[in-house]
């Protein structure tokens, strides 16, 4: 049994064999017995922490654990395994998958499970609202391949502890507090909504600022129990009209917090019109864009909607739109598809066709150039396919792990290369001279288009199908998002991980922004949507997304919801949403493919209910209405002898996008209050009516009055907003 495409075990021991052999000849009068090793199941060798694995639910949202499986003895082994609940009999779903493994001598790989409340451990939501212990233990057996019979078994025994959310608003052990204000006025602001959520939503604390702003909130400060991970916390304020403020924090128990907050006034508003909604009747799953955003390709699969099988098979089709919203046409493929895309110019359409297990190539027009199975290829299992920049070749992942590279004409096979694992996310780079390759063994690799194997990064599972791999357009980092949660940002051209983040859930996307200073990325974990600095500092999180991508000017994000999708800024900003009710629909559906073109004027947008989006997007820089104050002269200078004089400045209010309510005017001393110097202002109130409106300030001395510089402060006020010019007043 040899390792494909890799220098094998059984390669090793043919090497070994012939020094052997050889040096038969070198030692004079003595025969060594030439043995070459047999595979066996009692080469290998089980790492893990062998004790009971303590977990509280929900604060922590699952347990995550690996037991590492080396191959200790001399000959290549191919192993299979599974890993079982005991107590369900449910059996978990583990990584690498498909559940195989391939160890050289030596070679060591680890088998990643996890348990949630889900039919893995037979817990369900409602268990989470009582107080309650659970004993979970966890079989991992594993055998040579093809001999199931003889195999070993490693048990992991875990013990969750149940404390519901209501718990925490009654047991706290540190505090948050703070003042928020306005960052242009420097007032503070009354009846903001502040929040303080822990990661998986739980705990959550609020409170509302009182007339000085001010806020505070008592929280519990909490260590995961086995890997002593202290739970995050992001605190936000996003009142209407200013920028969302988020920031994570990490607080270990009895913190004491400040954290003052300034908000920013919001500068834009956008408002989106929808072009066309066209209904498909089937679940959209993946979706790629041509290069000049004329055309878009949407395959339909992964069904989240209450059909048949057989009407999953008689729905499921590749279909052409252009980005007007129309129907060029629409293929129909006879199995579901998981994976499609279209070349950069729009002349072709590649997808990967489930249940009848092949690759089709089809024109512009909707014909069918070649398929797999036609050109006498096998059967071939594929969630992945994609089409290179230059149009010359198709490359095909299969979920056994084989990454084919084809003629794009002709549909031949230049290579076969095989990657350990299903494959999910190709991507070529510019120039087509590389290939990134996401594999079920956890890895990230890096292809010449020679098919050779230049490096690989380890990513822990194999990245998310609609989203889940990033090369950056300047083609200096690859980011990918895990099935097992994982974010990690790699050096696209050594394959260096750079770092990782766990999310504590699958991740489904992720994106880097263009003049790379942040990461985002969307999960169904423990973080939902969560910004990073290019460093891997998490900065904040908020709910759940399944889909995304950063506008080309790095200043908007496209979100895909469950019922639809939002357009935030890198400040966490809500700036549009669009909220549709899927409630008739029995399961949950999501938004798989969200597209937002280069100028940021198309919205496209493929949903799980089988609906399909066309937006058009509009966007308006606000000018907030507010006011100036100016003053003329802005000095006024008392030159003695005299024994009483009298000079005036005056003092306008000038009118911001229409500005027209009243202003309440005040005059005070900053520093030194002069003696012998009185100082008036009429009127009291202005409005500047969106013009402007003049008060007269009126400044008399006396002889006494010491010489000297002194600043005379004019204040307008209206609720808030507030507005300052100072008057210098000399006495020489």
């Amino acid at each position: 049994m040899e390792k494909p495409s890799r220098l094998s075990g059984a390669f090793l021991q043919r090497i070994i064999t012939i020094i052997i052999a050889f040096s038969i000849f070198l030692i004079p009068f003595k025969i060594l017995p030439i043995r070459v090793a047999q595979a066996s199941i009692d080469d290998l060798q089980f790492i893990y922490d062998d004790v009971l694995y303590e977990s509280v639910w929900p604060i922590e949202r699952w347990i995550k654990r690996g037991t590492e499986v080396v191959n200790t003895g001399l000959s290549y082994l191919e192993l299979e395994y599974n890993a079982t609940c005991l107590e369900t009999g449910y059996e978990i779903s583990p990584f690498p998958q498909p559940s195989s493994l391939y160890l050289d001598p030596g070679e060591n790989q680890t088998i990643w499970y996890f348990l949630d409340v889900s039919l893995r451990t037979g817990l369900t939501n409602e268990d989470m609202e009582v107080e309650g212990n659970y004993t979970r233990t966890v079989a991992i057996r594993v055998w040579l391949r093809g001999n199931p019979s003889d195999s070993r078994l490693v048990y992991l025994n875990h013990l969750i502890r149940v404390v519901p959310s209501s718990w925490y608003t009654t047991h706290t052990n540190s505090r948050i507090y703070g003042y928020v204000y306005d960052e242009q006025t420097k007032q503070p602001l009354k009846d903001v909504h502040v929040e303080f959520c822990g990661a998986n939503g739980v705990p959550h604390y609020g409170a509302t600022t009182n007339q000085q702003g001010y806020y505070e909130m008592d929280f519990f400060a909490y260590r995961h129990v086995m890997n002593r991970r202290i739970h995050e916390y992001v605190l936000t304020a996003a009142p209407p009209g200013y920028e969302a403020f988020m920031k994570a924090y990490w607080p270990v128990e009895n913190s004491s917090i400040r954290q003052d907050v300034y908000l920013e006034r919001t500068t834009e508003t956008i408002n989106c019109t929808l072009i066309k909604r066209f209904e498909t009747n089937m679940t959209i799953y993946r979706g790629a864009v041509t290069s000049d955003e004329k055309y878009v390709v949407f395959s339909q699969g992964h069904c989240e909607l209450p059909l048949t099988q057989e009407e999953v098979q008689a729905l499921s089709s590749v279909l052409l739109f252009d980005t007007n919203g129309t129907l060029l046409w629409r293929y129909p493929t006879g199995g579901e598809v998981w994976g499609v895309d279209i070349s950069d110019d729009g002349s072709y359409v590649a997808a990967v066709v489930l249940g009848v297990e092949k690759a089709i190539l089809l024109h512009r027009n909707g014909t069918l150039l070649w398929d797999t199975l036609s050109l006498g290829m096998p059967r071939i299992e594929s969630r992945e396919v994609q089409i290179s920049h230059n149009d010359k070749y198709v490359a095909l992942g299969s979920t056994g792990g084989t990454l084919y590279l084809m003629n794009l004409t002709t549909g031949e096979v230049l290579w076969t290369q095989f990657l350990e694992g299903q494959i999910r996310q190709i991507a070529f780079n510019s120039d087509d001279s590389h290939i990134y390759a996401g594999s079920g063994d956890g890895y990230l690799y890096i292809l010449g288009i020679d098919g050779d194997i230049i490096t690989r990064a380890y990513i822990e599972a194999w990245p998310y199908s609609t989203g889940g791999l990033k090369l950056t357009e300047d083609e200096a980092y690859v980011a990918t998002a895990s099935k097992i949660g994982n974010i990690t940002l790699i050096g696209a051209s050594n394959g260096e991980r750079l770092w990782t983040f766990d999310t504590e859930g699958g991740a489904s996307w992720v994106d880097v922004s263009p003049n790379r200073d942040f990461v985002i990325e969307g999960d169904g974990g423990a973080f939902g949507l969560s910004l990073f600095d290019l460093n891997g500092t998490l900065k904040w999180w908020m709910s759940t997304s399944h889909s995304g991508m950063i506008a080309n000017d790095g200043k908007h994000i496209l979100v895909g919801r469950e019922w639809g999708f939002d357009i935030i800024n890198p400040n966490g900003t809500l700036l549009w949403r669009y909220w549709e009710n899927f409630s008739h629909i029995p399961s949950a559906t999501f938004t798989h493919v969200a597209y937002i073109s280069k100028n940021q004027s198309i919205i496209v947008i493929g949903h799980g209910s089988g609906a399909v989006y066309f937006w058009r997007v509009e966007r308006e820089e606000v000018e907030f209405p507010d006011f100036t104050i100016s003053s003329d002269p802005s000095a006024l200078t008392f030159t003695k002898p005299f024994l009483v004089k009298t000079l005036t400045s005056d003092i306008t209010v000038a009118a911001i996008s229409g500005f027209s309510e009243d202003v309440t005017l005040s005059l005070s001393w900053v520093g030194t209050k002069p003696r012998g110097v009185s100082v008036s202002i009429s009127p009291t109130v202005v409005n500047p009516g969106g013009g402007t409106a003049t008060a007269f300030l009126t400044v008399r001395a006396q002889l006494l009055a010491p010489k000297g510089t002194y600043t005379l402060r004019v204040t307008g006020t209206v609720d808030a907003t507030v507005h300052t010019i100072d008057v210098t007043i000399v006495i020489a």
